[in-house]
């Protein structure tokens, strides 16, 4: 989006200004929202009396330019001017990437001062190659086999001296610039080092925002400014929980909430206050319309009798159906820095934090809560072979337990598990699983069961099934232990479906689900229970089972 610079504000009329100053502001705190967030910075500077023009330094790109808000101290605010193209080149680099970049520059120079000398220690080398093909050229003069026989000896051994000496010069270079570059190996960890150092440091955009305040000062004195606005999707967080399940004679659950935070805004965060709100500033704020839902009927022989254009006519000649008209306004409150929470929460962190942009996952310690918990085995033999730790637990914080991708579960210290969670209101209630429980074992034997014609009665209106479940403790402990198994159920008057169970369950349609039993019952260390199901369906003849 493209921001015009009134020319007005900056160099004429009554605005003009006395003195242009840059100001570096540092972002103090941030407030993240599900899928926004709300950046402050603040500044000072000291200002001479009259009016001026400060140039905001440090505004990414990822701010949202039309939600600025300002807080000014010592001065008296006469325009803001914005813009996010094409804005003047700034040098905003931090002293500590400004030093890793040094390093990597001195490295690559001291790399290329070792090339340097390994290619001065061949260009002796090159002088030796040329005296061989010199000397080799000189065993071809055409004049060599009109001389004596003493005075080719003489040159022979002459050549061969000569070539030997720079032989060996040759090699003495070679190997003098190999024995060079074998520093370059060092320097080549050292310089990936120093460039992964300056990677990790230098992650901040270049590409930055023009903020410029027009402003005017009374009197020499100290400004201070506050500057708020809003990012999209550029700063999440999402809460991440460690429950811990205590067992003993009073078992409890311990939720500890933790927040992974992310964010990508060009910028790094360094040591700022830090709020986390379920609040949505960028989401619906109005609630949507309803128009009228207008209905007619006709005769239709009548219908068939008007001719179309008739028809027509009298469509075009009916009451036009008005319906409320959609107002665009512009809303104050739809974007603002309020601190009410409405219907919302706001958890503020106690220390400052630091992130930096687009690597980095911060996890931190919100606190941690304890309620009562009821600790049980969960047995389901018709898809289990063992039972279940679970604890029921009612929310006695008065906060609401936000849902979360992740939690980690443990008993009595040792982790046990990782899942979602759903979620917990003030005052509701729910189930956590916490892994198997090995010394409870099921078992679930169908003993007899007959399908129409497939089974002992050949009525193909009928299905009848005996089910017996058995839960062995193998452990000396007894559990408490809640049992769950199913029957059939029909919506239909002529499907007729009856079961029996010994011992009778504790309850039907369990947790509202039709057809689900639940037993509930103790059963002590080094024993067994046994249940039986008998279920007998009966349909119409000539009708087929689904």
């Amino acid at each position: 989006m493209r921001f015009c610079i009134l020319p007005a504000l900056l160099c004429c009329g009554s605005l003009a200004t006395a003195g242009t100053f840059p100001v570096s502001s540092q972002v103090s705190e941030v407030t993240i929202h599900p899928s926004s967030g709300v950046i402050t910075r603040e500044a000072e500077i000291n200002l001479p009396t009259g009016d001026h023009q400060l140039l905001l330094q440090r505004i990414p790109q990822s701010a949202l330019l039309e939600t600025l808000r300002l807080d000014l101290t010592g001065a008296t605010l006469l325009g803001t001017v914005h813009r996010s193209e094409d804005t003047p080149h700034t040098n905003l680099e931090r002293p500590d990437v400004r030093d890793a970049r040094l390093r990597v520059e001195e490295i690559e120079a001291r790399i290329q001062t070792v090339k340097d000398e390994a290619e001065q220690a061949r260009a002796a080398g090159r002088g030796a190659d040329v005296a061989i093909r010199f000397l080799s050229q000189l065993g071809q003069n055409e004049a060599l086999p009109n001389s004596g026989p003493d005075a080719l000896r003489d040159i022979s051994r002459m050549i061969s001296e000569e070539a030997t000496r720079a032989n060996q010069s040759l090699l003495q270079a070679e190997v003098a610039a190999r024995a060079i570059e074998q520093k370059l190996k060092d320097l080549d960890r050292e310089l990936a080092s120093a460039q992964q150092d300056l990677k990790a440091l230098d992650l901040e955009s270049e590409d930055r925002a023009l903020v410029a305040l027009n402003v005017r000062v009374a009197t020499e004195t100290r400004v201070a400014l506050q500057l708020s606005y809003l990012v999209e999707y550029a700063a999440t967080w999402a809460p991440a929980y460690d429950i811990h399940l205590r067992t003993g004679d009073a078992p409890e659950l311990l939720f500890t909430r933790n927040v992974l935070i992310t964010q990508d805004t060009g910028e790094n965060w360094e040591n700022v206050t830090l709020s986390l709100s379920t609040l949505d500033p960028v989401g619906r704020t109005d609630p949507y319309m309803l128009y009228p839902d207008r209905l007619s009927i006709s005769d239709p022989q009548k219908r068939k009798l008007a001719s179309p254009s008739t028809i027509q006519s009298r469509e075009l000649l009916a009451e036009p159906v008005v319906e409320t008209p959609v107002i665009m306004e512009a809303d104050a409150g739809t974007v603002g820095f309020a601190t009410s929470l409405g219907n919302g929460v706001t958890y503020v962190y106690s220390q400052p934090v630091s992130v930096a942009t687009g690597a980095e996952v911060l996890q931190v310690e919100l606190d941690s809560m304890t309620m009562p918990a009821d600790h049980f085995a969960d047995a389901a033999p018709l898809r289990n072979a063992s039972a279940f730790h679970v604890a029921r637990v009612t929310n006695t914080s008065g906060e609401e337990l936000l849902p979360a991708d992740r939690a980690l579960r443990y008993i009595d210290g040792d982790l046990v598990g990782v899942g979602a969670f759903p979620g917990l209101l003030p005052g509701d209630e729910i189930e956590v699983g916490f892994g198997e429980v090995d010394d409870l074992q099921l078992e679930r034997h169908v003993l007899d069961r007959n399908e129409g014609d497939r089974g002992l009665i050949t009525r193909t209106n009928e299905k009848a099934e005996k089910v017996v479940i058995k839960l062995r403790n193998l452990s000396d402990r007894t559990w408490p232990v809640r049992l769950r198994d199913r029957v059939p159920y029909s919506e239909q008057e002529d499907l007729e479906i009856e079961w029996t169970a010994s011992p009778a369950p504790a309850e039907q349609d369990h947790d509202n689900a039709r057809g689900i039993l639940a037993w509930e019952f103790s059963l002590p260390g080094k024993s067994s229970r046994d249940i039986s199901l008998n279920t007998r369906i009966t349909w119409p003849e000539g009708m087929i089972l689904e």
